[in-house]
């Protein structure tokens, strides 16, 4: 099974990013949410895939996608509780992978390929980034992605279940639908 994108975002490692606005729903994390993209590696190395942008000092109820050392790590701070949990399976280098972070309020989960990769309990709300979200780099500037990232998908208030993951990745995602934001 592979994927081509040839409209990928590429990341050097060390300067490469993309920055979303701060209005609508993209800078809102609720008491659910999902973030789906596919990410290529092309050097082991700690880079954040989605994470708001601003935050030095941590005190934001927020939540990242990131892999580390060739594992995604899941972040959530909410209102009640902070959970963050590395992965159980490596990455691949220069192979295309599908990754999902969900959070349906009680739990985060984190799949690869569509299959479940870590589950860390976690409870309580996130709150809006005042700074927006960033693609590609830490919410300090800094852990940049070395590698490809596309078709990034943001759901704010819905957690995917098991079959819709598993329907993104072997079918593509329905670009029609309203609350999915590429």
């Amino acid at each position: 099974f592979s994927r081509n994108y040839n409209s990928s975002l590429k990341f050097n490692g060390s300067s490469n990013y993309v920055t979303l606005g701060t209005s609508g729903s993209i800078a809102q994390a609720s008491a659910a949410f999902s973030l789906a993209c596919w990410v290529k590696l092309n050097a082991s190395s700690t880079g954040l895939i989605f994470t708001p942008v601003g935050d030095i000092t941590g005190s934001l109820n927020r939540f990242y996608l990131q892999i580390s050392d060739n594992k995604v790590t899941t972040y959530v701070k909410t209102s009640g509780t902070s959970a963050s949990l590395s992965g159980n399976n490596v990455i691949p280098l220069n192979t295309w992978v599908h990754l999902v972070m969900t959070y349906d309020g009680a739990n985060v989960r984190a799949y690869i390929n569509a299959v479940l990769d870590q589950t860390v309990v976690c409870t309580g709300s996130c709150t809006s980034s005042a700074s927006g979200m960033a693609i590609g780099r830490g919410f300090a500037g800094t852990r940049s992605h070395n590698g490809n990232i596309a078709r990034v998908q943001y759901w704010n208030a819905r957690a995917l279940p098991l079959a819709e993951i598993q329907e993104i990745y072997f079918n593509g995602a329905d670009e029609s639908s309203a609350s999915i934001r590429s």
